[in-house]
């Protein structure tokens, strides 16, 4: 993948719009929802991505919080499909706005995070000439794939949150964001149950 140098030119009309539409600027501070690279890979991979809708949530509500805009993070989070891209570009303006001189195009993040979700899906639903644990080792293959975009996607967020919270760590990771939070656990919790009775 290819990396895109950002300018520093006068913002498109089209990042305009966005801005606008959420009633904030690219100087807005915005503290994203950042876990640890390994944190945010093995969380998403260990519940088959399930985790990745409330990374998507937490980070909509960080964006809720500083937006004049009635938005709702939950049906955001839900429909990842059709506001995946609005919030990767917020996060790369965010960046860019705080100095971040490359980050990856927030469309091909989008494209490449939807592919291999679907990827996934279809793999776990379309019957295997060699069964049906064929199948589950198909969606569990992708998963790795997906956390790695979802890693990509988190970049220029941890870069944004080292810039606007001085005690944020090196990886862009507020204090508070180091430990697991209740739903993160009960999460974890479900998915583990659901895998084992998958296997059974």
């Amino acid at each position: 993948m290819t990396v895109q140098k950002q300018s520093e030119t006068e913002l498109s009309e089209k990042d305009k719009k966005l801005l606008d539409s959420y009633g904030i600027t690219e100087t807005t501070k915005i503290t994203f929802f950042v876990r640890t690279p390994k944190m945010l890979f093995w969380l998403s991979v260990l519940t088959l991505n399930v985790y990745d809708v409330y990374w998507f949530y937490k980070n909509w509500q960080a964006v809720q919080k500083v937006s004049t805009k009635k938005i709702s993070p939950f049906w955001r989070s839900i429909f990842t499909l059709f506001y995946i891209w609005p919030l990767l570009r917020l996060m790369s303006l965010q960046a860019k706005a705080r100095g971040m001189q490359k980050s990856y195009d927030p469309v091909r993040l989008a494209v490449m995070y939807l592919l291999v979700s679907y990827l996934g899906l279809v793999l776990s639903r379309s019957p295997s000439a060699f069964g049906e644990t064929a199948s589950w080792f198909g969606l569990l293959a992708t998963c790795p794939l997906a956390a790695w975009v979802l890693l990509l996607m988190q970049r220029a967020a941890a870069f944004n949150n080292g810039k606007v919270d001085k005690s944020s760590a090196p990886s862009g990771v507020l204090p508070a964001q180091l430990k697991l939070g209740k739903v993160e656990k009960v999460i974890v919790i479900i998915s583990a149950i659901f895998l084992v009775l998958a296997t059974i």
